[in-house]
């Protein structure tokens, strides 16, 4: 994803928290970049991939452990995006 459209994208989240709630309730990756793609975000589940890898290990111990309760790949994806856009507290 180009950086454009990750700085997009989390505009749109921080603006959107109805956006946040639908992919927080999908049910795989493929669901969730679907609905990424819908809201016109021209993006790959490797770009997404790379991104959360990347933010991952920028992270120190203390943030990693606040996004190491999503069980899920849309609980930890969402947390590395809402760490992004200002912080996860692993509860989402």
């Amino acid at each position: 994803m180009s950086e454009e459209q990750l700085q997009r994208l989390l505009e749109k989240l921080k603006q959107d928290p109805a956006l946040v709630k639908q992919l927080q309730a999908a049910s795989d990756f493929e669901e969730g970049l679907a609905l990424i793609k819908e809201e016109g975000f021209d993006v790959s589940k490797a770009e997404l991939l790379r991104y959360q890898a990347r933010k991952t290990l920028e992270m120190n111990d203390q943030e990693l452990e606040g996004v190491a309760g999503g069980a899920n790949w849309c609980g930890t994806l969402m947390c590395i995006l809402a760490f992004s856009i200002g912080g996860c507290d692993g509860t989402d």
